[in-house]
């Protein structure tokens, strides 16, 4: 036989076993699974309303254990339990999440290692010790895996019997070795747990990944978490948290590998969770949820009702916009400095509530209970609202940038993002281009940074120089300062469904 024959076969039949190899294999219907971009439960649809819940651990220097964070005790005061009434709030608090109408509870904190010593390969997570404030326990040796481990497993044991799938928040740190041979003990812990939903390798990049990155490289790291996560835990979903359209500079939801994307829109400004909902569905391309967002209102300066408005225009306008689940931000109030942090619970702190199980929580349900309790999600495809102010979510006048945004064959850009600092980098205004690629971006400060990408785009980044500087006789505008045309380069990202 011709020896290019025998190649040429030999190639075809590598490549018929590694599409098969590919296929994924038929899930144990009791895990949450994906198909065609939705998630499913024993074989039925399932969309995941979900409430974000801050879990401790506890020590007393011998045993660790599961516990809200002090925040959610009474008062929010440092205040000591014991293993046995820790996992006794733990149980209450679980029970009234399920009561309220959520069908699953994403943990942070308890889940999240930070590094010790690289050089050690050592990594720890943050606890408490019986009264005292935020202290640490190192991962140093079995004896404290197994005891952490325990810990984590009693947590999830009590989500299962209150009827909730768990997203678990972790952290891995790429440049870290250490971080992922810690998630590789986690996973293989629970491969075999059907309770946990996913895991969420790793909260808002733009806060807390420290490293400016270039998207081929965020393409290699998802591709590289991917593979890692897919050998460890094959029967569990990924995620990833973006706090929204201004992750695409760097963490490009598009170009990410993971299961699902998780978004985080806030309302700082008006109608800023409908405007990113709106953009999420027209420009994202992979399964997506909310993984976080929320109103605070405390019924005073902010009235309950207008809590439970928002939380109905989102919720709608999540499901009609394509997202597969919602998730709300927090289960209790808090006390962390300000208004738009410490409110957001679903519970606040007074009085002490019985549970349909008989059991008693810290603090009262707001009215917003009763939004979740009866939501139904329906999608309307074109009921996906675009808001009047979408362009200019805050109503700015002063300071203007406009231009046009084009790809490398000279056509616009629709959606894409261009964003501007002041020079001391504490203030920041950002928009989205229109059909034709042109934007307009408006301020109340003096702009002197700028970025702008698109999803399966490059970015690219400057400081604005006089020659841009366009002086206004509108009485309107004080100083416009003009881009001109600039262009982006198409990222290749078919690879990155390669593992």
């Amino acid at each position: 036989m011709n020896k290019k024959v025998v190649i040429f076969t030999l190639l075809i039949v590598s490549a018929v076993l590694l599409l098969f190899n590919m296929r994924p294999e038929k899930k144990d219907p009791r895990f949450v699974s994906m198909k065609d971009g939705a998630f499913f439960l024993h074989e039925k649809p399932f969309y995941p309303v979900c409430i974000n819940y801050v879990a401790a651990l506890r020590s007393d220097s011998i045993n660790y254990w599961a516990a809200p964070i002090p925040d959610y005790g009474p008062e929010g005061n440092i205040t000591y339990f014991s293993k046995d009434s820790s996992l006794a709030i733990l149980k209450a608090d679980f029970e009234m999440v399920k009561q309220m109408g959520f069908n699953s509870i994403r943990i942070t904190h308890i889940g999240e290692v930070n590094i010790e010593d690289t050089s050690k390969g050592l990594v720890f997570i943050k606890s408490y010790y019986k009264n005292e404030t935020e202290t640490k326990i190192i991962f140093k040796d079995n004896e404290t895996y197994s005891k952490y481990l325990t810990a984590l497993d009693e947590l999830i044991a009590l989500a299962e019997k209150s009827g909730l799938k768990v997203i678990l928040l972790v952290k891995l740190h790429d440049e870290v070795k250490s971080s992922f041979d810690h998630l590789e003990k986690v996973m293989k812990h629970f491969e075999s747990d059907s309770t946990i939903f996913a895991y969420d390798l790793f909260n808002e990049p733009l806060y807390f990944d420290k490293i400016v990155r270039d998207k081929k490289d965020v393409i290699k790291i998802s591709k590289r978490w991917q593979k890692f996560f897919r050998e460890h835990a094959p029967n569990h979903l990924s995620t990833i948290g973006l706090t929204g359209i201004r992750e695409v500079f760097e963490w490009d939801p598009n170009i990410l590998s993971f299961d699902f994307i998780s978004f985080h829109p806030y309302e700082y400004e008006p109608n800023q969770v409908l405007n990113e909902l709106y953009w999420y569905g027209k420009y994202v391309t992979v399964p997506w949820i909310i993984g976080e967002t929320s109103f605070p209102a405390e019924n005073d300066s902010v009235k309950y009702e207008d809590q439970n408005k928002f939380a109905i225009k989102t919720l709608d306008q999540t499901c009609n916009c394509g997202g597969i689940g919602y998730s709300w931000w927090q289960y209790k109030d808090v006390k962390w400095g300000s208004y738009h942090s410490d409110y957001m619970g679903i519970l606040n702190w007074k009085n002490t509530t019985v549970n349909e199980k008989g059991n008693a929580v810290f603090g009262t349900v707001k009215p917003l209970e009763n939004v979740f309790k009866t939501y139904l999600p329906k999608k309307n495809s074109g009921n996906c609202i675009l808001p009047d102010n979408y362009y200019n979510y805050s109503g700015y006048k002063d300071h203007l940038c406009y231009g046009t945004i084009l790809d490398e064959s000279d056509n616009p850009i629709e959606g894409a993002v261009i964003m501007v600092w002041n020079k001391e980098w504490n203030r920041s205004a950002h928009t989205v281009t229109k059909k034709d690629g042109s934007y307009e971006l408006y301020s109340d400060f003096e702009q002197t940074h700028w970025i702008l990408s698109a999803t399966d785009y490059s970015s690219t980044r400057d400081d604005f120089y006089p020659e841009y500087f366009v002086y206004s006789d509108t009485g309107q505008v004080k100083v416009s300062y003009y881009l001109n045309k600039l262009k982006l380069k198409k990222i290749n990202t078919w690879y990155k469904f390669l593992y």
